[in-house]
């Protein structure tokens, strides 16, 4: 749709089927989606969720990656993907080849979510062992992960970077993913200092985006 609320049109037509979590491409001539199968009951199968990219017009939809796929993003040049699937973080080349964990040293590390820097040069993800819940940086390579924060339980629910590229913000919340419980927002700058809680423990902020302020 419009930015005004007008011209909304459909572009998925598959009723076979589940689509969600869209992601737009940085062209805005295409979206990055999520796919699943509806069984005989009309509900999701579980356990395999397809990587979808389709057109802006409804044409051209492909599919990318087959996997339990989660969190899907695209990065800032448009030529890769990340996601994570159960407990790992994967990147993929946008045509679907170059399929590989996030940390190749660490390809059972248990990633939850990931972000791109506007640059596309560092990718920050959590990652929970031990039951602590911890924020990294890492080089789109995999190389370099360096510990920015971490919490005691709980966990990171969403984050993003600011398009300067020098903090980043994500929410903490207590409980479950989908809870409602001890959710806050923070920001801390991208090389792990000054760590700040912005808001009040209002619940779940399952996703979080920077608004560039015009000059």
């Amino acid at each position: 749709m419009n930015a005004d609320g007008s011209g909304q049109r459909q572009v998925t037509k598959d009723t076979t089927g589940f689509s969600w979590q869209p992601r737009w491409f940085p062209d805005g001539r295409r979206i990055l989606f999520l796919w699943s199968q509806k069984d005989s009951t009309g509900k999701a199968v579980t356990g395999v969720h397809e990587l979808r990219i389709i057109n802006l017009d409804g044409s051209g939809e492909r599919l990318v990656v087959r996997k339990y796929a989660q969190t899907p993003e695209v990065s800032p040049d448009g030529s890769m993907l990340s996601f994570t699937c159960g407990d790992s973080g994967y990147i993929v080349n946008a045509d679907g080849s170059g399929l590989r964990p996030l940390v190749p040293s660490e390809p059972g590390l248990p990633i939850e979510r990931v972000s791109w820097s506007a640059d596309w040069d560092y990718v920050v993800f959590s990652a929970k062992y031990d039951n602590v819940v911890h924020l990294f940086v890492v080089n789109r390579d995999g190389s370099g992960k360096k510990l920015l924060t971490e919490f005691n339980g709980g966990h990171l629910l969403g984050y993003g970077w600011s398009p300067d590229g020098k903090r980043i913000a994500f929410s903490y919340g207590s409980g479950q993913p989908g809870s409602v419980a001890g959710g806050a927002l923070y920001v801390i700058n991208a090389e792990g200092t000054d760590l700040k809680k912005i808001t009040d423990d209002l619940g779940a902020f399952t996703e979080v985006h920077w608004v560039p302020v015009s000059q």
